[in-house]
């Protein structure tokens, strides 16, 4: 079986190329620049394709030179403080990179289950906090927020339209090695890493920690996706996380534990976001209940992987 990922280089999808890859599958991806990366795993052979989602061209090409059996679309701008500095660049990312995967897989290969990622984040923060079914009200509290539910929809009118098989995951938080250090559990583990190395000050300043979310390590997020389009069923949706909370505090602390230098934490009031929810609960049942996902990584080991991996790079 023959698989595309957009977004091959993120996080998540360099996680999910592994996972297929170990599953037997020939595995394919779109990057924006010319060649993968220096840093890619050598263990997971994938074949590239340079692509812009928002190019309608670029998309049309790789969709129609690989003609791939699945299609992972991961491609979007992910980082919800970004979404403020530059909306247009992220509906325009988001949303109409969507419309191009939909349309090129439709006319290139109308058989093909196309994974649509969107996010927690459609919810709202209000929401949020009641453990949300899929079915639940939406109200989108940031431009990243909209760009998603925008995409979501879009998929779903295209399931109703043209019964396309279009499977959409809404993914609570997740984290894990590779990740990119603006989030706070990998930028804690970078800063305790370097100052484990002497490169910076033994110090954390962080946003607010008071705040609960439901984090899956993120190899077992990419294991939902794929058991969501295998088993999902075309123009549903499914919630993809734990179904439990952390407290950001507990688990800072439980990195500052791992430190082999003493770490301070202090808490600096610009890095809390307004719009933040106190607390995201997912609601996974659907997802279990459809495919058999359950989470198999414990939280302390995500946390324990993450501070050696950079502990490994110190960069």
């Amino acid at each position: 079986m023959k698989c595309l990922i957009t977004g091959l280089e993120g996080f998540a999808g360099r996680h999910l190329a592994r996972h297929l890859a170990s599953l037997g599958r020939e595995v394919w991806g779109t990057s924006v620049r010319s060649r993968i990366a220096d840093d890619w795993p050598p263990d997971v052979p994938v074949g590239t394709h340079r692509c812009d989602v928002t190019n309608r061209s670029d998309v049309e090409t790789v969709i129609g030179l690989v003609k791939p059996d699945e299609i992972y679309h991961l491609a979007s701008i992910s980082h919800v403080p970004a979404s403020w500095d530059e909306p247009e660049r992220v509906l325009r990312t988001n949303v109409l990179g969507t419309l191009h995967v939909l349309d090129a897989a439709r006319a290139a290969v109308p058989e093909a289950r196309v994974l649509l990622v969107s996010s927690c984040d459609v919810y709202g923060p209000a929401m949020a906090e009641r453990a949300p079914r899929e079915d639940s009200p939406v109200v989108p509290a940031t431009p990243y927020a909209v760009s998603k539910l925008a995409a979501d929809q879009l998929a779903h009118t295209y399931f109703l339209r043209y019964r396309q098989r279009v499977v959409t995951v809404r993914p609570y938080s997740h984290t894990g090695p590779g990740q990119h250090p603006r989030f706070v559990f990998p930028g804690a583990a970078r800063r305790i890493a370097r100052a484990e190395a002497g490169l910076e000050e033994p110090r954390l300043v962080m946003g607010n920690l008071s705040v609960q979310r439901d984090v899956s390590d993120v190899r077992d997020t990419v294991r939902a996706y794929a058991l969501a389009l295998e088993r999902g069923e075309p123009g549903a949706c499914y919630n993809v996380g734990r179904g439990e909370t952390v407290l950001l505090q507990e688990a800072v602390d439980q990195l500052v534990k791992r430190a082999r230098v003493p770490i301070t934490v202090s808490l600096d009031p610009a890095l809390v976001r307004p719009e933040e929810p106190r607390a995201t609960r997912c609601d996974p049942t659907r997802l279990r209940e459809r495919t058999g996902w359950k989470p198999e990584i414990p939280f302390d080991r995500t946390l324990g992987d993450l501070l050696d991996y950079w502990r490994e790079r110190r960069d």
